[in-house]
């Protein structure tokens, strides 16, 4: 047992993980669902050889993030599901050497994306679900190497979209369930790089669809749930890259379902679009 370089378990409530800190050659732990607290981190933290660590679902506040800070060479962190909030991203934000973060669900607001900012080897970051707003989203601009971001179910505006606008090493974007708007969706036109684009619910109608047609590398897009009319299917329609397409609970009547049919080179795309009615009619 103690030569395991990976171990992948599910601890029992109430069972002890001292054991665990003699585990000397272990580099990959996975221990998820498993609501082992603060305490349990203490010991986790003593496997100061691990680079990778995923303990989702923990039950870990800030002082669980604390014991975190003190393994140096993790580059793959996930700790979605958790309660660590801002100060618990001041702790995770010294470690310096984390390529991969996955931190949703964890109370995060724009202070802790301030902390998290730090962390200038990331190229993926997944922070939904939290309470990042427009300055938070200022934050998130700095780290220049992203190319992976889940920054949906946020609380995010035109003026945050204007600064991620400056990630131009993106290649994919989760902004869905935010208030972007139109306005945002120009200032997302400036990624040039995206391939796979999530901008569903997010209050967007044809004229912000126009600015996103100049996003040509695109084969994915999910543009559900938002004020898309026949007019902007038409735009839609000049991605010629597209493989994927998610365009239901729009305005779409015949003349934007026979563009969508002329787009041959779909591999995929919702055919029930679930009409609403006109807001104009």
């Amino acid at each position: 047992m103690k030569s395991l370089t990976k171990l992948k378990i599910r601890i029992k409530e109430g069972e002890a993980l001292n054991h665990l800190s003699e585990l000397k050659q272990l580099k990959k732990l996975h221990i998820y669902d498993s609501y082992i607290g603060d305490e349990g981190v203490r010991f986790i933290s003593e496997l100061k050889q691990l680079t990778t660590l995923d303990i989702r679902n923990n039950g870990i506040s800030e002082y669980g993030a604390k014991y975190l800070s003190e393994l140096k060479q993790l580059t793959f962190l996930i700790i979605d599901k958790n309660n660590i909030g801002a100060k618990g991203s001041k702790y995770i934000s010294e470690l310096k050497q984390l390529t991969i973060l996955i931190i949703d669900k964890n109370n995060i607001d724009d202070e802790g994306a301030k902390y998290l900012s730090e962390l200038k080897q990331l190229t993926y970051l997944n922070i939904q679900d939290n309470r990042i707003g427009d300055e938070g989203s200022k934050y998130i601009g700095e780290l220049k190497q992203l190319t992976d971001l889940y920054i949906n179910n946020n609380q995010i505006g035109n003026e945050g979209a204007k600064y991620l606008s400056e990630l131009k090493h993106l290649i994919l974007l989760n902004i869905s369930n935010n208030q972007i708007g139109d306005e945002g969706a120009k200032y997302l036109c400036e990624l040039k790089q995206l391939m796979d684009l999530d901008i569903s619910c997010n209050d967007i109608g044809d004229e912000g669809i126009k600015y996103l047609s100049g996003l040509k590398q695109l084969t994915h897009l999910d543009i559900s749930y938002n004020k898309i009319r026949d007019e902007g299917v038409k735009y839609i329609s000049e991605l010629k890259e597209i493989m994927y397409l998610y365009i239901n609970n729009n305005y779409i009547g015949d003349e934007g379902t026979k563009y969508l049919s002329e787009m041959n080179q779909l591999k995929d795309h919702n055919k029930d679009f679930q009409y609403k009615e006109d807001e104009d009619a």
